[in-house]
């Protein structure tokens, strides 16, 4: 994946995450400055750097793969497809859901619980929702990383 830094009024870039790793290594950039990557195009801090996505999962790949993610929000229990993930997070398609789920704002992070229904493997990811639109597919629900995931 490609990412791109604004630093001093310009747009650096194409970086390499081992390249910003670098840099911030180095002291070259500072931690409250932004990068954007090629594939969500979402602006984040450098202190939110990306982590590795559990399941190596690329959006070349996912197609090849039965992945599916579930939660909770109060007493309610929502499941769907994971339709991209990304190494800060993941986007999931609710395809039951009628409308936006209610109480996320409240939230600081949930207990989100991932599926590789092709390699059967299962784990727990700490998450906070980023966002919710409801689309003609159902809802799509985006999350971010709140910590490294844990094994079941």
């Amino acid at each position: 994946m490609q990412y791109y830094l604004y630093k001093q009024g310009t747009l650096n870039g194409p970086l390499t995450l081992e390249k910003i790793e670098e840099l911030k290594k180095n002291k070259k950039i500072l931690e409250y400055q932004w990068i954007i990557d090629s594939e969500s195009q979402s602006w984040k801090s450098l202190s939110e750097t990306p982590k590795e996505n559990p399941f190596n999962i690329t959006n070349h790949n996912i197609k090849d793969r039965v992945l599916s993610a579930a939660f909770f929000i109060g007493k309610n229990a929502h499941a769907g497809n994971i339709i991209k993930m990304h190494s800060f997070g993941v986007e999931v398609l609710l395809k039951q859901q009628k409308g936006l789920i209610r109480g996320i704002s409240e939230l600081k992070s949930i207990l989100v619980n991932l599926c590789d229904e092709t390699n059967f493997t299962f784990i727990n990811a700490k998450a906070i929702i980023q966002s919710q639109e409801m689309t003609k597919e159902g809802l799509h629900v985006r999350f971010n990383w709140d910590q490294q995931e844990v094994t079941l």
